[in-house]
């Protein structure tokens, strides 16, 4: 008796780990998506849809809820059998919070002459928004200060450089043109 029980328990213990969101005829990888951001900003995500049917199908993915704030590209295709599709989710919140939401990907088959009943699955999305910073600087001007602050480092440094080659401090220097 013991030992079924420790076999179911192993049996569900390697279906329950890292199992991809499934369903008739579709698998998703990753099976949710996370986004941590500041509001007012942009991010994307992607996903991979795959057809595991045993038949072309066509896919229409839509959101739940939050529309405006989330996009999805291409929000329909075809897919052969075995063929995959990279799936773009962008995000654009526009206010704080935490915001949650389905991506809701329905298969439905090409042949319509057959009964004909459409499979899909939800794959979860939060959205952890943060409060926009007061000031944000454009990408180049990041990448400049990085330059600039990069630079007086390297300034500074040769400054000691020469100073410990003469064997003088830094105060010694600025005072000595005072002495005279």
């Amino acid at each position: 008796m013991g030992k079924i029980i420790r076999t179911f328990i192993l049996a569900g213990l390697l279906l329950a780990v890292a199992v991809p969101a499934a369903a008739a005829g579709i698998s998703v990888k990753p099976d949710r998506l996370n986004f941590i951001m500041p509001a007012g900003q942009t991010a994307t995500q992607n996903l991979v849809v795959e057809n595991i049917s045993a038949s072309p199908v066509i896919f229409n993915l839509y959101f739940d809820e939050l529309t405006g704030q989330l996009k999805v590209e291409p929000d329909n295709f075809r897919l052969e059998v075995g063929q995959k599709r990279q799936i773009k989710v962008t995000a654009s919140p526009a206010a704080e919070g935490l915001l949650a939401t389905n991506l809701s990907i329905v298969a439905q088959d090409l042949d319509r002459r057959a009964f004909n009943v459409a499979a899909g699955v939800k794959v979860p999305i939060v959205l952890q928004v943060k409060p926009a910073p007061a000031f944000l600087l454009p990408v180049w001007a990041e990448r400049t200060a990085l330059v600039l602050l990069l630079l007086a480092g390297a300034v500074i440094i040769a400054l000691l450089v020469v100073l410990l080659k003469r064997k003088r401090t830094g105060w010694e220097v600025l005072t000595s043109k005072f002495k005279k």
